[in-house]
């Protein structure tokens, strides 16, 4: 399975699973099952943890699953 395959539709573990650590913001935005413009303004907000790599935000699917999860670390 592709990473383009395993963003389309809902989220699966399988999905998730094949997903490399460092995520796109489609990837981002689809793990959180939300809009890639929603997930843009919440981490320029500080609400999802991300960093800036030139222009483009790169987002680390182990923090984002942590956070979804509601650990703190």
């Amino acid at each position: 399975m592709s990473n383009r395959e395993s963003t389309k539709g809902e989220p699966t573990a399988e999905g998730v699973e094949h997903l490399p650590e460092i995520l796109t913001r489609e990837q981002a935005a689809w793990l959180l099952r939300i809009t890639p413009g929603r997930l843009d303004a919440a981490a320029k907000r500080g609400e999802i943890p991300a960093r800036l790599v030139g222009r483009k935000r790169l987002y680390s699917k182990t923090a984002l699953l942590r956070l979804v999860a509601g650990d703190p670390a």
